[in-house]
């Protein structure tokens, strides 16, 4: 029996944590920047493409990384009172409501692909942060025609300081116009992730 206790403690202790890194790329010739500047041009497009007003820019925030960092397992990927995870059906409808009269472009077309994007061009949003796990988590949904679907991934992206996401949060009129100090890259950025 004190054996088996050993074991257990052992075991739990030499386990590999949850979070294996936190604001890096897999990819080592980009910076962390690149990606924000990534998800800065998209936001961009989508405030001059819909006329959002209130677009903000997007900063890579060390404390939003904190907060992944208490996560300790795939059921702890969820909504804080201080951010969003990048995955959500509701935020994906409200998203769907305000692309609806875009042009169709067929499958890879704004209309269709913004809805799967939604967290990153909530305008409200000011930060974001992102952490690479040991494991990958999946989560059941289903889509636009009715099918369960499954998403699985091994990264956590999480946007703040909201923890809600409301139509009313677009705030619709001449780009940008309803910004304090929110500005986006002029150019598009050197490569996509």
């Amino acid at each position: 029996m004190k054996a088996l206790t050993i074991f257990f403690f052992a075991s739990s202790v030499i386990a590999e944590p949850f979070i294996k890194s936190c604001g890096e790329l897999n990819i080592p010739i980009f910076k962390p920047q690149d990606r924000v500047d990534v998800f800065n041009h998209w936001r961009r497009l989508i405030m001059n493409e819909i006329g959002v007003s209130n677009m903000m820019e997007l900063k890579y925030d060390p404390n939003l990384e904190d907060e992944i960092r208490k996560m300790k397992s795939c059921e702890d990927i969820i909504h804080g009172s201080n951010y969003r995870v990048s995955t959500d059906e509701g935020s994906k409808r409200i998203v769907q409501n305000l692309v609806k009269n875009l042009p169709d472009e067929g499958p890879r077309g704004p209309r269709e692909s913004l809805p799967y994007s939604a967290e990153y061009i909530n305008p409200a949003q000011t930060f974001v942060a992102w952490c690479h796990l040991n494991v990958k988590c999946s989560k059941e949904y289903v889509d636009d025609q009715n099918r369960k679907e499954t998403f699985k991934t091994d990264n956590v992206v999480i946007f703040g300081p909201k923890g809600t996401y409301f139509e009313s949060d677009f705030k619709i009129g001449k780009p940008g116009s309803d910004c304090l100090n929110g500005i986006v890259p002029p150019k598009p950025p050197n490569y996509y992730m």
